[in-house]
């Protein structure tokens, strides 16, 4: 979201330096358009100003999208039909290519690369989890309200057997803080968390310190 709002900004800054003399830009987004993803989604659509948006093949979210955007004056949503042969990748299929793309990332295309392992005691390392807290309790609401999750709150995550096999992203952020607003620079395979000596080892892509000691946890796991 962040990212988004930013890059809106950027591109409305540069339509005024250059007089509005800028080139259009086509945006790929992802393929989850249901629940969180769809909302991701129009969050998107806004924050990038999008003004027309083409929905390949999908009549539920075309009608959702139009349902979206139907009173703003500069949006057009236009459907169009998928070429014939066109399959959805399955499930299974599209977590083997993520699996494939991430041992790729470690072992490099040829699968040769030698990794790098690396151990660091637990006060080394700090990990934190983006969003998966509530806003506010319950008793702090209006009557009837529902407690919503925050999907900014960065949340410390202590060190256990739980992130043994996690890719963690590295942050160039120097405090917690400043978590959102910094790039990665890469990121670590866990390979054992060792509880009694509070110690942990990790692959690491290429040699050296890493740049940050605060690693960001997501979902993903890698297993040999």
């Amino acid at each position: 979201g962040v990212l988004e709002e930013w890059t809106g900004q950027d591109s409305d800054a540069k339509g005024k330096v250059n007089g509005g003399a800028c080139s259009g830009v086509i945006i790929n987004t992802m393929g989850w358009v249901e629940g969180l993803g769809l909302k991701l989604l129009i969050h998107s659509i806004k924050a990038l100003k999008v003004n027309v948006l083409l929905v390949l093949g999908q009549e539920k979210l075309h009608a959702t999208l139009e349902r979206e955007f139907k009173d703003t004056p500069v949006m057009d949503v236009v459907k169009l039909s998928k070429s014939g042969g066109v399959v959805c990748r399955p499930t299974a299929y599209r977590r083997n290519t993520r699996n494939n793309k991430t041992k790729e990332y470690f072992y490099g295309f040829s699968g040769k690369n030698r990794l790098t392992t690396h151990t660091a005691s637990f006060s080394d390392l700090a990990v934190f989890r983006i969003g998966g807290a509530f806003r506010a309790p319950t008793s702090a609401l209006p009557a009837g309200a529902v407690p919503s999750a925050n999907p900014l709150r960065i949340v410390p995550v202590q060190w256990s057997t739980e992130l043994q096999h996690s890719v963690l992203a590295v942050s160039y952020a120097q405090s917690s803080e400043n978590i959102l607003d910094s790039n990665v620079a890469g990121f670590v395979w866990v390979t054992e968390v060792d509880v009694g000596r509070a110690r942990v080892t990790y692959y690491a892509p290429c040699v050296g310190k890493l740049p940050s000691h605060n690693l960001v946890m997501g979902d993903l796991k890698l297993y040999e």
